[in-house]
């Protein structure tokens, strides 16, 4: 609701609407003591959103054994990092320009057939 409100307030402008969330939000993940934690819940605590990013996180990490567990889950452990994504991208181009040259190569040969033929006609 909050991202569509900007969006909103943004006249359509995707990235006006995200910065204007992120502005508003980048608080609550950029805490690093009890006192900022205190204040985030007294400045977003009153709102609907607020108080659900608050619950959330309190329930996440809540439990040392529960943190551990999301970090060695196969979803961060196995995600790409970004130079390992490029390369996979990289790779991909590349199976996807040969697939074409083979295509362009195949047309060539049917077109080269086809003025043989004309010609022998």
């Amino acid at each position: 609701m909050l991202y569509f409100n900007c969006l909103k307030q943004a006249n359509g402008g995707e990235n006006v609407a995200i910065a204007k969330v992120r502005e508003k939000y980048f608080d609550y993940f950029n805490i690093s003591s009890q006192t900022e934690a205190d204040k985030f819940v007294l400045d977003f605590g009153k709102s609907k959103l607020g108080r659900e990013l608050i619950e959330l996180y309190n329930k996440s990490v809540e439990n040392v054994n529960h943190l551990k567990e999301i970090e060695s889950s196969p979803y961060f452990t196995q995600r790409l990092n970004e130079a390992q994504l490029e390369e996979e991208r990289k790779i991909a181009a590349k199976k996807e320009r040969e697939k074409w040259q083979g295509v362009i190569s195949e047309k060539d040969a049917i077109i080269a057939e086809l003025k043989k033929r004309l010609g022998e006609d």
